[in-house]
């Protein structure tokens, strides 16, 4: 204690609470400024790893010789971690003379948040004496360093001031601070409230008024709080002491920046009458809030709609409703949870005054494993640690998804029987999310053949429903030809294809395989032959394979009077032979083949007119049953059966001629049959045409008769007389360029079908653009200006096609211009049309100038056949007077002679007038 001016006090401030002796305003002035720029918290310097701060519970307090100073002195561990702090005094070099100070060490380590109290104590000497200073700053410096754990260290240091009592007083009147709890932990408190003892340690009689009031110092700082104090002043005798309530407005809660907050409550005397300064103490309360991590979240956006496999970004807002920084990290939760991505998993949430703010950027990538359509809900978290702080959910519908799947019962259908079919089951399966429907195609498939599908499309539930629900089978029937061969095997591709997704299909293949097929069809071009005695008669006999695989065929030639089980041999004698004359019994022809056999039977008797019946039987090997049975008569004549056929106008040999066709052309070959034979009978030609059966089609006609080619014989009524036989080749649709072959015309006799007469026709299917260009005249032309000059042009089809043929030319120049009267025609193969091409010179030209151009005549359809024609132009000028002719310059000359005349006649007549009048 120190008596000044017979007051006692404690915790006496700096002005403007204390008056200051004159010789120490100087000193004190920077003590206050320093006071000002001093903070009482200090940061830990080295970052968080040890955070301390420290205050003191009075920015000043007077002291005495035997009565020292003592501060209670605050160290706070804001950090995350215990400390260990070392505390160390320092005293204003020069200043304070006559002081000492000792300070308190923190018993142990202090928690994480936590704060420890110890006592400073600062003495003065004997204050009689003139060396000792009027005031002197102590500062308090704490070094704290993380426990158990390596870190940068963390300082703090706090200034007071302590002023020499001068003893000139009394202690009449005086006045003391007191709190059993002047450090407070804020628990969720909407107020908070300190008990302070306020006693009357004067010794005037009566009662004193002692007022009470906050006030607040650069070294006691409440951080925006605000603290009042009830009752505002108590009526205290010497030695009394009264309770009065300190209570702090928490108005934010939780919210308030963690930290130490200080008041400062200040008691003064009113009643003293110390003119100078009345009796006061000061007592600091401190406040701590713990770090509170708390925060508001928001997404953008908060609901997607995402087809599986598609990505979409979102984000996490997060506000800091906390009252300090901290560490967010990024959580999240619920069934779906994996479809979200975060782009970084912790996050730095600022406090900064209330305001901080941090965002997380994610992607959600959902896929199928929900129907489409369906919601899920995605809780997405702000963690602290593992503990949750904040969340906000977000709703992702899930879109549909494409798939398909199919199998079949049977993928080979094996011996399938031509004309017949075949089936098998297709299962499809739909294994996108939702519902879809499904089309049913097939590859293409040979001629003949095709393909039934029960149901060309589907529709089925996704894969999330029951079985019977998402998938169905469907028949698929494939008819096979009856000309389809029998070592043929076909593979049809099935596929099925999503109509919500035209990219997503299956596939599978199905093989089908022919069965066997044994038939024969044979054909005899006459039936009645005749021949010499001792010479042989040939039957020319047509045998076809109408089965599906390679057969042998076994040839006999029997008795037709005899037993038809057996065979036995004509009376004549009979064989078949090949076109060599080589004996055969037996041919063999793959599938759709055939071949032309001779019967030859030798004439055996010489009556003209015998005949003998020959019964031709053809069997199949490898299939008995299958059988061709015709009889034949050979009949005895002396006379000779034959028919000539040739070109009606040949272009050299009389029985061969070549044409070229365009795809869908056709040509007229005619022809002129004439019967060479010696019979007196009536006779018959029969016509046959052989080759390129599949890429031409043939019309024939003899004397404008239309003739069925093979089958219909046509009569010859005069031996003498020529028959013109007309033939129309035309090419089939779909027969590209480059097919080519021969065809053979014949002509025979019916008596004697062994011994044709031909005319082969080589063929050649191929487009020819041929385009020829005459210019009448020539392509050279003289003019004199500004005449103009005329070609006839003449443009010939010689090709083999119908053509759209444009006509153009090169651009003109310096002034010369190209007219064509007709720019495009349609020109039939063979034609030729004449269209006129003008040239005119320039309008003003000064010298005599030749023009070069190309007219260029191009068919449509094939550019490359173009046909360019260089043409040229002479233009002279005039060379009479002012351009005229001699002709126009003769008739110029003589109407300005008698121009010239009359002015003369007028002028002689007009001055005899004036001379008669004057």
């Amino acid at each position: 204690m120190n008596r000044r001016a017979g007051v006692l006090l404690r915790g006496s401030l700096p002005q403007p609470f204390m008056r200051t002796p004159s010789r120490g305003r100087t000193l004190l002035f920077s003590t206050l400024l320093l006071l000002v720029l001093a903070s009482p918290y200090a940061s830990a310097s080295g970052g968080r790893d040890a955070d301390v701060s420290v205050y003191s519970d009075s920015p000043g307090k007077e002291a005495s010789p035997g009565e020292p100073a003592e501060y209670i002195i605050t160290v706070s561990n804001n950090g995350d971690d215990d400390i260990s702090v070392q505390l160390s005094t320092s005293q204003e070099a020069g200043g304070c003379q006559g002081y000492t100070s000792a300070i308190e060490q923190v018993p142990g380590t202090i928690s994480a948040h936590a704060s420890e109290q110890v006592t400073l104590t600062v003495n003065v000497t004997d204050d009689s004496s003139e060396q000792v200073a009027d005031t002197c700053d102590t500062m308090v410096t704490a070094s704290a360093t993380v426990v158990g754990a390596p870190g940068a260290p963390g300082q703090a240091d706090v200034t007071v001031t302590t002023t020499k009592a001068d003893g000139s007083g009394n202690t009449a009147y005086a006045v003391e601070l007191s709190s059993s709890q002047p450090t407070k932990n804020y628990n969720g408190e909407e107020f908070i409230e300190w008990s302070v003892t306020v006693k009357n340690t004067g010794q005037a009689q009566g009662q004193q008024t002692i007022s009470l009031d906050m006030t607040d110092s650069s070294s006691c700082r409440s951080d925006g709080l605000s603290a009042t104090v009830d009752p505002a002043s108590v009526q205290l005798a010497a030695d009394d002491e009264e309770v009065v309530i300190v209570s702090v407005d928490v108005p934010e809660g939780e919210q308030t920046e963690a930290g130490s907050h200080c008041f400062i409550i200040h008691a003064e005397v009113t009643t003293d009458p110390s003119p100078q300064e009345k009796a006061q103490d000061n007592m600091s309360l401190t406040l701590n809030i713990p770090e509170l991590h708390e925060c508001d979240a928001t997404l953008s956006p908060s609901s997607m709609t995402l087809a599986p496999g598609a990505s979409q970004s979102g984000t996490f807002e997060l506000t800091n409703e906390g009252n300090s920084d901290w560490t967010v990290n990024f959580g999240k939760s619920g069934a779906k949870a994996s479809w979200v991505t975060p782009s970084t998993s912790t996050r730095s949430l600022p406090y900064d005054n209330g305001n901080g703010e941090a965002s997380f950027t994610f992607d959600v990538n959902p896929d199928d494993s929900l129907p489409a359509d369906s919601t899920t809900q995605i809780r997405i978290r702000a963690l602290d640690g593992n503990d949750e702080r904040c969340y906000a959910v977000l709703s992702v519908t899930v879109g549909q998804s494409y798939g398909a799947a199919i199998s079949l019962s049977n993928d080979a259908l094996n011996n399938v029987d031509p004309g017949t079919s075949a089936s098998t089951q297709l299962t499809i399966t739909n294994q996108g999310n939702g519902q879809d429907s499904f089309s049913i195609a097939h590859s293409p498939v040979p001629a003949g053949w095709s393909v039934n599908i029960a149901s060309s499309s589907v529709t089925l539930q996704g894969k999330h429903a029951s079985q019977s629900d998402r998938q169905t089978s469907v028949e698929v029937a494939v008819f096979v030809p009856t000309a389809a061969l029998a070592d043929e095997v076909v593979t049809i591709t099935l596929t099925v294809s999503s109509s919500g997704d035209s990219s997503v299909s299956s596939s599978e293949e199905l093989e089908v395989s022919v069965a066997e097929r044994h038939a024969l069809s044979a054909s005899v071009l006459s039936l009645d032959q005749t021949g010499r005695s001792d010479q042989t008669i040939l039957f020319p006999v047509t045998i076809s394979n109408d089965g599906n695989v390679r057969d042998s065929f076994r040839l006999r030639a029997c008795d037709p009077n005899q037993p038809s089980s057996s065979c036995a041999s004509p009376s004549w004698p009979s064989r078949f032979v090949d076109a060599a004359g080589q004996q055969i019994t037996q041919i063999a022809l793959d599938a759709a083949g055939s071949q032309q056999v001779l019967l030859e039977v030798t004439v055996s008797s010489e009556d003209e007119g015998d005949y003998l019946q020959v019964e031709i039987k053809v069997n199949i090997v490898a299939a008995p049953a299958e059988e061709y049975k015709v009889t034949v008569i050979a009949r005895v004549s002396n006379y000779d059966y034959m028919m000539q056929l040739i070109l009606a106008v040949p272009q050299g040999a009389p029985d061969s001629t070549a044409a070229t066709l365009p795809p869908g052309g056709e040509i007229t070959i005619q022809m002129m049959l004439t019967d060479i034979g010696t019979s007196p009978y009536v006779e018959y030609a029969l016509f046959t045409v052989e080759g390129m059966g599949s890429t031409i089609s043939r019309e024939m006609t003899v004397n404008g008769l239309e003739i069925e080619i093979g089958s219909m014989p046509f009569e010859i009524t005069d031996d003498g007389q020529g028959y013109l036989v007309e033939i129309t080749l035309s090419v089939l649709a779909g027969v590209p360029n480059g097919e080519a072959g021969v065809i053979q015309v014949c002509a025979a006799s019916m008596r004697n079908t062994a011994e044709p007469s031909c005319v082969a026709v080589v063929l050649t299917v191929s487009t020819v653009h041929d385009l020829s260009v005459e210019v009448v005249g020539g392509a050279q032309r003289n003019i004199t200006h500004p005449d103009f000059a005329d070609f006839t042009v003449i443009i010939h089809n010689d090709g083999n096609v119908d053509e759209q043929i444009e006509i153009s030319s090169t651009e003109g120049l310096r002034g010369w211009t190209i007219d064509i009267q007709q720019t495009d025609l349609n020109l039939d193969s063979g034609q030729s049309a004449e269209i006129l091409v003008r040239v005119k010179p320039p309008v003003k030209m000064s010298i005599d100038d030749e023009f070069e151009f190309t007219l260029i005549v191009t068919p449509e359809s094939a550019p490359v056949a173009a046909q360019p024609i260089d043409m040229t132009v002479t233009a002279t000028l005039d060379e009479s007077m002012f351009g005229f002719s001699a002709d126009t310059w003769d008739i110029v000359s003589w109407v300005i002679i008698s121009m010239i005349g009359l002015a003369i006649v007028v002028t002689v007549l007009s001055n005899r007038f004036r001379s008669e009048l004057r």
